[in-house]
Formats: C-alpha cells, structure tokens, sequence
C-alpha cells in the first residue's frame, strides 16, 4: 500500500506466482501460537516471547536462595550492579560533600571500597577466611568476586551466606557509624545536664606480629580452650629462627579458663626443662595467666599450686620473661589447645605437624600481619 492506500503492484509483482497448497484434512482452520509448545496463547508465554532477557550473571541463583534474609539478598543484588548508596553516589547526586569512607577514613566510599579495600571489611573476610581454611588474597574489584569464590567455594548455599550476610554485615555498620543510634546512653545525658562534652571512643584496627625471641632464647606459646565443659591446652616452642622445636596438646578439667591457660604454661616450661632450655620467653594471650605469674592482681588459692611449681621450674632456669600477646598472634597454640587428642596428652615433633599448622608456623616466621579491632 501507497500512502494514498492504493497498492503497490510493483512490490507484489517481485513476490514471484502465487501457489495453493491442499490438505488432505477436512477440518477447519485454527491458530496456532508457535512460541508455545503446546500452541496455545497463554499469558506466560507471550511474555516470554516479548521479554528481553539480560545478561545472566554468575551470582543469581546464589544470592536469591530460600535460607537467605530478603534484606540481605537485596543488599547484595544492590551491590553488584552498583545501586547501594554509598557515599561516592550520595556526593555525585550533590545530596553530601563528604565520601570519606567513616569506617577507615582513607578513601573514597564506592562499592569497590567498602566492601572489599576498606580496611575494616578486609579484616571481617580474614576471620571468616581463617575458619573456612581459605588462604589467598581477595581480588580488588567486585566484579572479579563471583570467579574467585565459585572456584574455592562449591555449594551455592555457603556462597549465599557468604556473599550475603557479610556484605549486609558491612553496610549495617557503614549506617550505624554515619547514622548512631538515637538512644541516649545514661553518661551522655548525665553529661548533657553538666553542660559537658563526651568524646565518643572510635574503633581503629591494629596490626599483630609473632616476632622469634632473641638470639640464644626459645620461646613458649601457650593457650588454653574450654568447650562442652572439656578442657585444652596447648603449648609450642620456638628458636630464634623462628623454627618449631617441639609442642604438645593435652586434655585437662578444670573448673575455669583461667587455670586452664596457666596450665598451659605450667606444661610449656616443663616441656622446656625437658629439652634443657635455659633461657625462656614464656607468650600468652591470657592476660590473668600472665599476671599471676609475675604476681600481679588477686590470686585465687586454686591456683596456688600451679603457680608453686611454675616458679620452682622457672628457679632451674638462667633467665625467662613473660609477656601478652592478643590472640590473633597466638593462633598456633590455639590450635593446639583445641587438638582432640585420644591420650591425656600428645607430643610433636617437627616431622609430626600436620599442614594447617605447618601454615600458622609459616606465617608467623613471615612476619604476616593479623588485624585486630580495639
């Protein structure tokens, strides 16, 4: 058809003779909806023909799982295609000035940043990295994530928790530092009637270190565990060199933490004596158990005894020290303490340390880093 509505004999005339086609049925007619499998026009099916379908991405079916929270699917579906409202959005819309990220204060809040290069959410990754045994680096940007974790991480339910729980972990804690909570703790209001300023303590990130002892010192790593009622401990010891001499794991109950740990070191320098050290630097991440043994604090008469044959173990030596390390440095001795030993208690030697140890002990001689939040 022209535009007067006449026909166009020109067109048709390239559309070659016309043919009639007979059927050998006699019924009549119907429409048939080819899409459909069933030929049948339906609803869902029209709108599958019409729909246009995006990208299919590797993260879906993970963060949209029955055992996840709606909210937190939804702040990792948000997070993928950049749509949370972060700091550098908020600036680029004019609503702020300021995209500091509040939890690190180094950088620029994009959705890279907060919840992969910040510092803070760096540290939440390594703990749960630590407890799922997963050693190696995250990658810098989000989009590089789901490849990295699809390849050490199989079930997608895992991955759901994990993309999920963590990501909506980090943005609570974004909003509660830009947006604190409006109740009023009791200090600030009796300071508020004095006419006086609270200065609100901010939590900062600090690094541990195992450091060796010194040249011709060995030193004692101790901690003790206590779970289910069933008491551990554990102690290593270590040359200047950084190189596991000797360890041992037991089982013990006690009625608290606190002797536990200081039988740990009651255990550690007897394995000391043991081997003829002379010069001991004794490592806890008990600050009571170190305490008591340089008797400092309120000493309970249940620990008399223990304390009793420390020092006597101690008298045989030229020289020890005592100091504290922050858990995260002492992950070695934990590990031990937490060790189900079928005895009473269990030695190791060098050749008899099994590789997740091997690993502690190898970044401890590296001098790796540990965050920590105080």
């Amino acid at each position: 058809m022209n535009e007067t509505g006449a026909s166009s004999g020109g067109l048709c005339s390239n559309l070659g003779g016309n043919s009639t086609i007979r059927s050998w049925r006699r019924d009549e007619d119907i429409l048939i909806w080819y899409p459909s499998k069933t030929g049948n026009l339906g609803l869902s099916e029209a709108w599958k023909a019409v729909r246009h379908r995006g990208t299919s991405f590797l993260w879906t079916k993970w963060i949209w799982q029955p055992i996840q929270s709606p909210k937190h699917s939804l702040c990792a579906w948000q997070a993928f295609h950049d749509k949370l409202p972060t700091l550098s959005r908020l600036q680029s819309k004019g609503l702020i000035q300021n995209s500091v990220c509040p939890l690190c204060a180094s950088d620029r809040e994009d959705v890279d940043h907060l919840l992969l290069g910040c510092s803070y959410s760096r540290f939440m990754w390594s703990l749960l990295f630590r407890d799922l045994l997963i050693r190696t680096s995250l990658p810098h940007n989000l989009a590089a994530f789901p490849p990295w974790l699809d390849s050490h991480m199989a079930d997608p339910r895992h991955k759901s928790i994990l993309l999920c729980n963590i990501k909506a972990s980090i943005r609570e804690s974004t909003v509660s530092k830009i947006f604190p909570a409006s109740k009023t703790p009791e200090n600030q209001k009796i300071a508020d009637s004095f006419g006086l300023q609270l200065k609100q303590k901010v939590p900062s990130i600090i690094t541990i270190h195992w450091s060796p002892p010194h040249e011709g010192w060995f030193k004692l790593n101790t901690d003790g565990s206590l779970a289910d009622d069933r008491g551990g401990y554990g102690a290593l010891i270590r040359n200047e060199h950084a190189e596991f001499v000797i360890g041992l794991a037991g089982r013990l109950d006690l009625p608290s933490i606190n002797l536990l740990e200081l039988k740990a070191i009651e255990k550690g320098v007897d394995l000391g004596l043991s081997i003829n050290l002379t010069k001991l630097w004794i490592e806890s991440d008990s600050t009571t158990a170190i305490a008591w043994l340089l008797g400092k604090g309120c000493i309970p008469w249940t620990a008399f005894r223990s304390l009793r044959h420390l020092h006597q173990s101690l008298d045989k030596m030229d020289c020890w020290k005592a100091t504290h390390i922050h858990c995260e440095g002492n992950s070695p001795a934990d590990l031990l303490a937490a060790f189900q030993s079928a005895r009473g208690e269990t030695f190791f030697s060098p050749g008899q340390i099994w590789p997740e140890l091997q690993d502690m002990l190898k970044e401890d001689k590296s001098m790796k880093g540990y965050q920590r939040i105080t």
